[in-house]
């Protein structure tokens, strides 16, 4: 009997975290984003190397497995350049439409101006990003916990009930 109501605790406490890791993982998007464009903006200006070396290398320096670059990489490998009617389309599922279709308007801009337009851009995208990262880290942090908890409450209560 005790174990059906841990059961039943752990369930509850499961979906609590499925729904805290939305916004874990939406942090963890913007954060992989803006790592991604500092490093672009940096290896823009000085190796001038091309749009697909520049995001294979940032890939290859990474040890985890990022939720954007996966996708994107195998969009550049298809020919971004080969004609315009490709444009990234984002599998992301933890953000919302707007912040689908921001993350794919930075993206598809990428490469597409000169070094002084590209910085320019890149610039002005850090810094849409920066409030972003700051506006996710804290959400994530007031509600990460608190759904998790919820998920403990209402399994207890269940238990409760059921005694």
């Amino acid at each position: 009997m005790i174990v059906a109501y841990t059961g039943i605790i752990f369930v509850s406490t499961y979906f609590g975290y499925l729904i805290a890791r939305k916004y874990k993982d939406r942090y963890e998007v913007y954060k992989e984003l803006y790592d991604l464009l500092s490093f672009y903006k940096y290896e823009v200006c000085y190796s001038q190397k091309k749009l697909y070396e520049i995001v294979k290398m940032f890939y290859a320096q990474k040890t985890k497995d990022y939720l954007i670059l996966s996708d994107f990489i195998e969009y550049l490998q298809r020919g971004k350049y080969l004609a315009n009617k490709y444009k990234y389309k984002s599998k992301i599922e933890c953000l919302t439409i707007e912040e689908i279709n921001q993350i794919e308007n930075i993206l598809n801009s990428l490469g597409n101006y000169d070094v002084v337009q590209e910085n320019a851009k890149v610039e002005k995208d850090l810094t849409f990003l920066s409030d972003k990262l700051k506006k996710t880290n804290d959400e994530k942090v007031k509600y990460y916990n608190l759904y998790i908890k919820i998920g403990v409450i209402v399994g207890s209560f269940i238990v409760i009930l059921i005694l």
